[in-house]
């Protein structure tokens, strides 16, 4: 891979008034004035244009809370864009090796100052090769920076037109959206309060293995997860980087590659409406741990209308519906389920039916509460993607199992497998027929 000694920065606030949103311009303006002297300024689309100072300011001061505007100002090296949208600001900053460690102090108080003073949604700092890796998905223009031999070793997936391209769901410096918030792990973050009607505050506050954790103003949260962010390539910094992800819950809340990352939970959400339910797994010495190896257990329950917090942390180990959460008592089965898009992979769901099928196999289901219970295991996919399953290949995944026949039914294909003491029933369904699942807890 071809590194750059370069910074990549972001910054998203909100400003509420045209004052806020002309003094939030002017703030921009200022550091990259501080910064660099300005050759070029674009403006939206258009062909770059000599830096003209009086008319950019000028542009600043027209400024009111229904305007639409991005520039991009720079010199050879360096470059800082500014976009405004109906009051919402995104700035994106890439700034040379040189000019970042002679002014990182300044940069950082400026997001810094930038999150507290004005709605703070998120703001971080990272090193520009960090970013490209994780986050390229176009195979053209990762061979900007990347051999083909490494760009065949990445793991990939298909868009629905058909094309191939990099799956960045699998690195742990993927940006992705959920609910409008951006998701990320990456060298130097700043977390605003709108952040913690999603993941609890304390989550943040709590996290292990990272650099330091501040708390600011405005319940603005900053974390550094290790100390040169040109080491990420390391080792140690790369599982720093994953874990810092898994212990979010990241790849639990969200995913755009069809089946996502076929790893175990850290930590897993419910939404019930008004309240955020967690569970985080820890080992006996209180690290973040995958859940079937947990043997303690912190759960949090936050109400978002009253801003009430409950804790509770207990030693123990996990039941049957910890894994099955569907009870279903008038058919004595517990049910468990994954909504996924074969379609979107290069192999048709072989490794993510494997996989899921697999991980519920081999949880003992064995509970005094339900000790004659069915284990259900439903795969909800696309209606045309149910005559595409790849069964062979899965069942030779599986040599040390028991697999019955493969049973269709007029809306379902069923198969059981079974493996010593324990026994999984699998059910793959089209999509339509996931409301009826949600069902069952109200009939039970």
């Amino acid at each position: 891979m071809i590194e750059k000694k370069q910074m990549y920065g972001m910054l998203r606030v909100d400003a509420a008034t045209s004052k806020e949103i002309v003094q939030a311009s002017e703030d921009w303006l200022s550091l990259v004035r501080i910064l660099i002297q300005p050759s070029f300024i674009r403006i939206e689309n258009e062909q770059p244009q000599p830096f003209d100072l009086h008319k950019i300011k000028n542009a600043i001061s027209l400024l009111g809370e229904d305007s639409e505007v991005t520039w991009l100002v720079g010199n050879e090296i360096d470059e800082f864009s500014f976009s405004l949208f109906k009051g919402r600001i995104l700035e994106k900053y890439l700034i040379s090796d040189n000019l970042f460690w002679g002014n990182h102090e300044l940069i950082k108080d400026y997001l810094l100052n930038k999150m507290t003073f004005y709605t703070g949604i998120i703001s971080y700092l990272r090193s520009y090769s960090e970013y490209q890796y994780s986050n390229v998905a176009n195979i053209k223009e990762r061979q900007n920076f990347e051999t083909e031999e490494e760009i065949k070793e990445l793991p990939k997936l298909k868009t629905m037109s058909g094309e191939q391209k990099i799956d960045c769901n699998q690195f742990a410096g993927y940006d992705i959206f959920f609910k409008g918030l951006c998701l990320t792990s990456c060298w130097h973050i700043y977390f605003g309060s709108v952040y913690y009607s999603m993941i609890p505050k304390q989550i943040f506050k709590e996290i292990q293995q990272v650099e330091f954790v501040k708390e600011h103003e405005n319940e603005v949260i900053e974390i550094q997860l290790f100390k040169n962010p040109y080491n990420w390539k390391h080792e140690r910094n790369l599982g720093f980087q994953r874990l810092f992800r898994d212990q979010l819950g990241i790849d639990q809340l969200v995913w755009d590659n069809g089946t996502g990352l076929l790893r175990e939970a850290y930590i897993e959400y419910v939404y019930p409406k008004n309240f955020i339910h967690t569970v985080q797994y820890q080992n006996d010495s209180l690290q973040p741990t995958r859940k079937k190896e947990a043997s303690h257990f912190i759960t949090r329950t936050y109400d978002l209308v009253h801003e009430t917090y409950q804790e509770k942390r207990v030693k123990g180990a996990l039941n049957a519906q910890a894994f099955f959460p569907w009870i279903d008592e008038s058919q004595l089965k517990m049910v468990a389920y994954k909504v996924i898009d074969p379609e979107l992979t290069l192999d048709s769901g072989l490794e993510a039916y494997s996989y899921y099928i697999r991980d519920y196999l081999e949880i003992d289901v064995i509970d005094d509460k339900y000790p004659e219970y069915e284990a259900t295991l439903r795969f909800y996919i696309p209606q045309n993607q149910l005559t595409q399953i790849p069964f062979d290949q899965i069942f030779e995944r599986f040599p040390d199992v028991k697999i019955g026949p493969v049973k269709q039914k007029k809306d379902a294909i069923s198969v059981e497998l079974k493996k010593e003491k324990n026994h999984l029933r699998v059910l793959f369904l089209a999509y339509e027929k996931l409301e009826e699942l949600l069902g069952i807890q109200g009939r039970g």
